[in-house]
Formats: C-alpha cells, sequence, structure tokens
C-alpha cells in the first residue's frame, strides 16, 4: 500500500527544504572561499599605492560592485576599510619598533601622501602618527 497524496507532498516539501539548505550551504562556502582568496590577495598587495578595487576584482574574475557587496555581506566591513586597516596595523608595528619618518611609513605601507596616511591614521587610531609613537615610546620607556 502506497504513500496517501499528504505524505508524498509532505516529503516532497521536506525534500525541497534539505536542496535550498544544501544550496545555501555550498553558496556560503563558495563565498567564503572567494573572500579568503580576497584577503590572501590584499594581504599581499596591500603595500602597493596604486592598488586598486578594479586589481582585486580581475584577482577574482568579479566585478567591481559585486566584488564589494560580497565582501560587507561576509566580513560586516566595506573592503577598502579592510585595506586600510592592514596598513594602519603595519604603520603602528613600525611606528612601535623602528625610527623610520612619518613620510617614509606612509610610503611603506601603500600611501603616496604623508599628508593623506596622517588623516587616515589619525581617523583609524583617534591620535596622529607623531602621538602614537610618542606615547606608545612613553609606555616602554
Amino acid at each position: 500500500r502506497g504513500a496517501t497524496s499528504g505524505e508524498k507532498t509532505e516529503r516532497l516539501k521536506q525534500y525541497m527544504e534539505q536542496c535550498i539548505q544544501l544550496l545555501r550551504s555550498l553558496v556560503k562556502e563558495r563565498d567564503q572561499s572567494i573572500v579568503d582568496r580576497i584577503m590572501g590577495f590584499v594581504r599581499k598587495n596591500y603595500r602597493n599605492p596604486a592598488l586598486k578595487i578594479q586589481d582585486i576584482a580581475g584577482e577574482v574574475h568579479f566585478s567591481t560592485a559585486y566584488l564589494s557587496y560580497l565582501f560587507k555581506k561576509e566580513m560586516q566591513k566595506n573592503l577598502w576599510d579592510y585595506v586600510t586597516e592592514l596598513r594602519i596595523e603595519e604603520a603602528r608595528h613600525l611606528l612601535n619598533t623602528t625610527d623610520k619618518k612619518r613620510y617614509e611609513i606612509a610610503y611603506e605601507v601603500g600611501y603616496e601622501s604623508p599628508e593623506h596616511f596622517s588623516r587616515m591614521f589619525k581617523r583609524y587610531v583617534g591620535v596622529s602618527p607623531a602621538e602614537y609613537r610618542k606615547d606608545s615610546q612613553g609606555v616602554s620607556g
């Protein structure tokens, strides 16, 4: 004796829900894999002052719009904010561990202008590079 029409409908519904869940998890894995590639590319290239979102998009073969959407969806932050955070973190490290001048650090972490570097540093850290260096040296010495 076969299943009733209602039972068949319920099985089909459960099967479709399982398929949808599987597809969602596959898309999530694919998206995370793409974001991992994006982050790897950015980590290798953030010191390049000519780095553009088009370069990053070309690396993963997506439009800049989709790249920006996907990165924000997966990371809850703007792609260019991620680039800036890497640059500022490296600048903090260099300010703490070297005697390099502000303009040298600016160029080394990917800024073409020491003034732009200082503005971005202050926006992200809350103090200027000079104040940051002075504060960090004051604590350690």
